[in-house]
């Protein structure tokens, strides 16, 4: 669904802006409601009663750190593309950093989810053994 809204959104170049924005924000809105109850469970759900706590704790801190690591890297990415279009008006400048943006985070979704079909092996390491 992100892979949708992210490829959606990038091709928004010079659209109508309401009719344009509305489809892809409530595509993310409906993806963000589907995934984020879901997450905290999953992570969580193999960990021994005692260390559930530490492990919602580090699930959360990650989730918390990748929203604004992440933001923070692709508005730098924004902004650089946006700068290579000198002497244009202010919204042609801002496009094409924006449809970077966008197809960059759909990519990142797409490894990610490609990322789940990968086989695991089994952990040798014992100082992680209660992760599994």
């Amino acid at each position: 669904m992100r892979i949708a809204d992210h490829g959606w959104t990038s091709g928004l170049v010079g659209g109508p802006a309401p009719a344009g924005v509305l489809g892809p924000t409530l595509l993310i809105s409906v993806g963000i409601g589907l995934t984020f109850p879901t997450f905290m469970p999953a992570s969580t759900a193999d960990a021994p009663e005692g260390d559930a706590g530490i492990v919602g704790g580090l699930a959360n801190t990650g989730s918390q750190a990748g929203g604004s690591i992440g933001p923070a890297v692709l508005a730098t990415a924004a902004a650089k593309a946006d700068a290579a279009a000198n002497g244009t008006s202010k919204a042609d400048a801002l496009a094409p950093g924006y449809e970077l943006v966008f197809l960059a985070a759909g990519i990142a979704v797409a490894i990610a989810v490609l990322s789940l079909l990968v086989p695991r092996k089994e952990r040798a390491c014992r100082c992680l053994r209660w992760l599994r």
